[in-house]
């Protein structure tokens, strides 16, 4: 029993499944027939039907296979287009005329035409008598002449023949010359000296000596300045003795001698030329040294020790200087004043100019091109020259690779400016920009701090080698540099690259400037004034300090050196019931210490207009700028935004900066 209950099972499984196969059949065909009629559309089941039969009454489409065309006979009917007409060209035509017409038979005439022709006579009249030709009459005939034709000739001038003697020189002097000659040396006749004559006409005249004193009476003689003097030469006569020949011969002598001199002396100073001037090795710059950022950590904590740790208290200078405090009110929102501090350096009393270091950064890459290299070298070749006593200089040429005149300061002596000049004029435009490397190659030079350094950076603005990014070099350099090096940049076409020029300078004590003229060869126009701003500088590494009871927000918060030619400014802000600032400026001339703190009363009415809202927000908005480029976050981003629109301020350099 056990054995055959599996199959049993099976065979109930089959049968069950056979009956739900047969059912689902036959559910299904009851399903198409009963609701076949059903329909989801508004149409009702007796339109379907209506439908249905109408389309079944159509009759059915037959395709058959035809015998033939069926359009032949309508085709035939119509008859088939005449041909085109033959168009027949000019040379067939020409040949069938020429068929038609013998060539050697004439076409006969119309009846008219022969008729006149027979009255025509053979015999051809007799053809009447031309008149004499008289070409000159007809050509030079005058209608009206005034002057008569009949005039009496000119005698005719007859030149005697001269009998040519024999021996005789092909050019002799004139007979008048040789006359006075000899009647100015003797009374009596005597033989003149033909040869010597000769030699003394064709000799090359002697330099024209200075008129005597007394007036050109003695003029005669070849040694005029002598007889002028009191000598004795001859009055009114030229002397063509053999003495004459002589002195032609002495004076050729001498001028040979002279010549041979000057040769000698040319020889000479060109020798000295070319053993001063630099050897072609020479005249390769060292590679720029590198760079130990220990060291120049080392040399602003020694700028910053003797500004702020040498002496406690340093002198006074508001006796040479000259200080004065603006302000205004808005009276849309009177919470605030908006004021702007003056410090520039008095004429009559001025600090002493302080010895500085500049360095100039001149761009040699292929972009800049050679008509702005050769303008801005010549430049810099002239400025060298202008340096105050004491001002040390060097040189720099950068492409991808920054190349120094020396390895350290030098001095503006014959020697140094010799070599800068030979220097200078080998450098050609060619390669690519290392903008960032060139400036960090500024702090591999030796820093004294009681002397400030300006670093000129002549360039056209775009950054193609290295670090490329603006804001990376921007970032990096200030968090280097740190105010110790006063940056100056100028660029020389007007697309440069302003924001990596304006942000550079201004975060690093320093100016920038740019060209916006069309010649290149003028490239360097600009230069004059900005090198003027920092020409005398009397304080440097200058620190200013508020009080806290001043509650200010002032900028720029690095401030510059302060120079004879250039003040300083500071915009800031403050209460409006503010009635007093207290600052105090620390800063270095030389190894002298100086400080001084000023306080400063709001005068009663304001002494500015509302351009001092503008100023201060634009410095705020150029602060903000550059902490978002040394951090970019978008809620320094928002902030900036939503100051700029306050104010109503554009942001500064708002693309570059995305």
């Amino acid at each position: 029993m056990k054995n055959n209950l599996p199959s049993e099972e099976n065979e109930s499984r089959i049968l069950l499944l056979s009956c739900a196969l047969i059912l689902s059949v036959a559910f299904h065909a009851a399903m198409m027939f009963g609701l076949s009629d059903c329909t989801f559309s508004s149409i009702s089941a007796d339109e379907l039907r209506t439908t249905r039969k109408w389309s079944k009454e159509l009759p059915v489409m037959k395709v058959s296979q035809l015998k033939g065309d069926p359009f032949a006979a309508t085709v035939e009917a119509l008859g088939r287009p005449a041909a085109a007409p033959v168009v027949e060209d000019e040379y067939h035509r020409v040949e069938r005329l020429s068929e038609e017409i013998p060539a050697n038979e004439a076409p006969p005439r119309p009846p008219d035409e022969a008729a006149k022709l027979s009255e025509i006579p053979t015999t051809p009249a007799p053809r009447p008598e031309a008149p004499a030709l008289r070409p000159r009459e007809e050509i030079a005939m005058v209608e009206k002449p005034i002057v008569p034709d009949e005039k009496a000739a000119l005698p005719r001038l007859v030149i005697p023949e001269v009998p040519r003697m024999k021996g005789a020189p092909d050019i002799s002097p004139p007979a008048d010359l040789l006359a006075k000659s000899v009647a100015a040396h003797s009374s009596a006749p005597k033989a003149v000296d033909q040869k010597a004559a000769l030699a003394a006409f064709d000799a090359p005249a002697p330099p024209m000596a200075r008129p005597p004193v007394g007036g050109f009476g003695n003029m005669g003689t070849r040694d005029g300045a002598n007889a002028g003097a009191g000598g004795d030469g001859d009055n009114g006569a030229f002397e063509l003795g053999e003495g004459a020949v002589a002195r032609q011969a002495k004076e050729k002598a001498r001028r040979r001698a002279e010549a041979r001199e000057k040769e000698k002396r040319e020889e000479a100073e060109k020798k000295a030329r070319e053993e001063a001037a630099p050897k072609p090795d020479a005249n390769i710059a060292p590679p720029a040294p590198r760079v130990d950022e220990k060291l120049v950590q080392k040399a602003k904590e020694a700028v910053r020790e003797l500004r702020d740790e040498a002496i406690e208290e340093g002198a006074p200078f508001e006796n040479n200087v000259n200080c004065v405090l603006d302000w205004w009110t808005d009276s849309a929102n009177a919470k605030f004043k908006y004021f702007r501090l003056r410090v520039s350096s008095l004429a009559n009393n001025p600090l002493p100019v302080i010895p500085k270091d500049i360095v100039y950064l001149l761009d040699v890459s292929g972009s800049i091109g050679s008509d702005r290299l050769r303008s801005c070298r010549n430049f810099i070749e002239e400025h060298i020259e202008t340096l105050n006593p004491g001002d040390r200089f060097n040189i720099a040429a950068f492409r991808n690779k920054v190349q120094y005149l020396f390895n350290e300061w030098r001095t503006p002596d014959k020697f140094s400016l010799g070599k800068a000049a030979a220097w200078l004029g080998t450098l050609s435009a060619h390669g690519a920009t290392d903008v960032f490397a060139t400036l960090k190659s500024v702090h591999a030079l030796p820093r004294t701090p009681e002397r400030p350094v300006i670093a000129l950076f002549v360039t056209d603005g775009d950054a193609t080698s290295g670090m490329t990014r603006s804001a990376e070099i921007i970032s990096r350099f200030a968090e280097l540099n740190d105010g110790l090096v006063s940056v100056y940049m100028y660029g020389v076409k007007e697309k440069a690259n302003a924001y990596l020029m304006d942000m550079l300078a201004r975060g690093n004590r320093g100016d920038w400037a740019r060209y916006d003229g069309t010649f290149r060869f003028r490239a360097a126009r600009d230069l004059p004034g900005l090198v003027a701003k920092f020409a005398d500088p009397v304080l440097s590494d200058i620190s200013v300090v508020f009080t806290a009871s001043s509650r200010v927000q002032a900028y720029p918060r690095r401030v510059t050196n302060l120079y004879q030619a250039q003040p300083i400014e500071i915009w800031g802000l403050c209460p409006a019931d503010q009635k007093e600032l207290i600052v105090k400026m620390r800063g270095l001339n030389g190894a002298k210490v100086y400080e001084n703190m000023f306080r400063f009363s709001f005068s009663s009415e304001p002494t500015l207009g509302p351009e001092a809202k503008d100023e201060w927000a634009k410095r705020k908005l150029y602060s903000l700028v550059e902490d978002y480029t040394v951090n970019p976050n978008p809620q320094l981003l928002r902030d900036l935004k939503i100051f700029s629109e306050s104010y109503n301020v554009p942001i500064p350099y708002e693309n570059e900066i995305k």
